[in-house]
């Protein structure tokens, strides 16, 4: 057993006595190695729907809609949506009703609920829609990350090609440099001087 993730425990040890070595990670329990799970292939991934904490999930990455999760749609219904625009006007909305519940708690506090419940279907509209910008949002950031790759291996290619040029000269350096050696370079023996 590697000294790694050990730890000793000190208290309580009395003279005489060794101290107690106790691992971080303890071994897997002993059904793990007697059910032969550790030479189990694993299970096949999930696919469809599954239930988790009592709630229906599925495996496919779609957007509900606003009018599956029972509320009201605020925007239309256009393939060719600005939502640029449209979060604009949202956004404007939310601040409206922000000031109107301002105006709501300084006169009548107790009718401050239903200036909540707007408030919170503007940002639900809201958050629906900078959801549906999220697959763009991964082709994005997955078309950024694939640029500074190509840009990184653009400038080790041209990085390596200078190194072959400096190569290159020095090679027809040496090579002219020994068949036509300089007076100024002796050629007897070094033993001799």
């Amino acid at each position: 057993q590697s000294t790694w993730g050990l730890f000793k425990l000190n208290r309580g040890v009395m003279a005489g006595q060794m101290p107690v070595t106790v691992s971080s990670f303890p071994p897997p329990p002993p059904f793990y190695k007697e059910d032969g799970y550790e030479n189990r292939p694993p299970p096949p991934p999930i696919s469809g729907t599954f239930s988790m904490f009592g709630r229906l999930y599925t495996t496919e990455d779609i957007l509900p809609t606003l009018a599956d999760q029972q509320r009201q749609q605020l925007f239309p219904d256009d393939p060719n949506l600005s939502y640029k625009d449209e979060l604009k006007k949202l956004n404007r909305s939310v601040v409206h009703s922000i000031v109107e519940l301002l105006d709501i708690l300084t006169k009548s506090p107790s009718k401050y609920k239903e200036k909540v419940e707007d408030i919170e279907l503007l940002f639900l509209n809201m958050h629906h829609l900078l959801n549906s910008l999220r697959p763009h949002q991964a082709r994005s950031n997955v078309i950024s990350m694939l640029q500074a790759q190509i840009d990184r291996r653009t400038q080790l290619c041209l990085q390596i090609d200078e190194s072959i040029r400096d190569s290159e000269k020095l090679i027809k350096e040496a090579h002219a440099a020994a068949m036509f050696p300089d007076d100024t370079i002796s050629t007897a023996d070094p033993m001799d001087i």
